[in-house]
């Protein structure tokens, strides 16, 4: 809770994969209480003391963001008309369904999130990095041909037989893009299991243009995981219709966000430490939620 006369606005912060604890934003989180934002984060299921099971279900953790928003929405302290979200990676997508079911959220920001719907969600970024990485096009499009054709047959519950030659298409795809048979394989167990089939469920894209708030869009030019050029042209042009929100693309981040990187990497991050560190992105969030909430001078803190 931040100093001052509530209710106060509050940011329900979303944590992206993995079995996350409470304390990935401490320096996000002391910002937004310095401007007269409350915070809101959880330990996600199965971790520190939440119960139930640890689980990497899509369907599971929008239950479970759902569940604290109601919750939140029924506090005295807390100002309902100025409840917003902000997601990280796998937290810009549950960001999304959350506004798009609750049109009273006063706003969404999006941090390293894909957008657009299903299988192009993958297709789209895997281009984009092909082409970044100076592969011709005709053999970028055989290989994401290949893998939408297999994403749709997992999909549709195809047999054996049918996903075995699928897969070698998929093989041969990387291979063609001057891939070795090994790292091909490699590729190929990315892309042949559960997390991608739960993407290619996703409507990011849809819910994006659907919703009236304000959103805020954040990339970072270096992110290993998330194709941030390619992602940030399609949500300009799915926010082109809501004057009030924005894309931005942060250059020298990578995925994490933290000040430092050079190639962008996980492996480098870890030597960085921290997460969503970089004083450029809270100044950029932090000023934002603040413009959109209007929020009244006696209820800041001095940082």
């Amino acid at each position: 809770m931040p100093v001052g006369k509530g209710p106060y606005p509050l940011s329900i912060l979303i944590q992206g994969t993995g079995p996350n604890l409470r304390g990935s934003f401490v320096e996000l989180i002391d910002r937004l209480s310095s401007e007269g934002i409350a915070t809101l984060e959880y330990d996600k299921r199965g971790t520190g003391v939440s119960t139930g099971k640890y689980e990497e279900n899509n369907d599971k953790l929008i239950a479970d963001a759902r569940m604290v928003l109601a919750a939140m929405m029924k506090r005295t302290d807390i100002d309902q008309r100025k409840i917003t979200i902000i997601g990280h990676s796998q937290g810009a997508i549950i960001a999304p369904a959350l506004a798009f079911e609750n049109p009273q959220i006063a706003a969404i920001v999006n941090l390293a999130g894909g957008v657009g719907d299903g299988i192009d969600i993958v297709s789209g970024g895997m281009r984009q990095t092909l082409l970044d990485a100076g592969k011709k096009p005709e053999a970028i499009e055989t290989l994401v041909n290949a893998v939408t054709k297999l994403v749709e047959a997992k999909t549709a519950k195809a047999n054996d037989q049918i996903l075995t030659i699928l897969r070698t298409e998929v093989v041969n795809g990387f291979i063609a893009n001057d891939f070795s048979a090994e790292d091909a394989k490699g590729a190929l167990a990315k892309i042949d299991n559960d997390d991608l089939q739960q993407i290619a469920q996703l409507r990011l894209g849809t819910q994006l243009k659907s919703v009236a708030m304000p959103v805020l869009q954040v990339f970072g030019s270096l992110d290993p995981i998330v194709a941030s050029k390619y992602f940030a042209v399609e949500a300009s042009k799915l926010l082109a219709h809501n004057p009030k929100s924005k894309v931005v693309m942060l250059d020298g981040l990578s995925h994490w966000f933290v000040e430092g990187a050079v190639t962008g990497s996980a492996q480098e991050n870890a030597t960085l430490g921290g997460n969503a560190n970089s004083p450029r992105l809270i100044a950029l969030v932090a000023t934002w939620l603040s413009g959109i909430l209007a929020i009244d001078a006696d209820v800041k803190s001095i940082p």
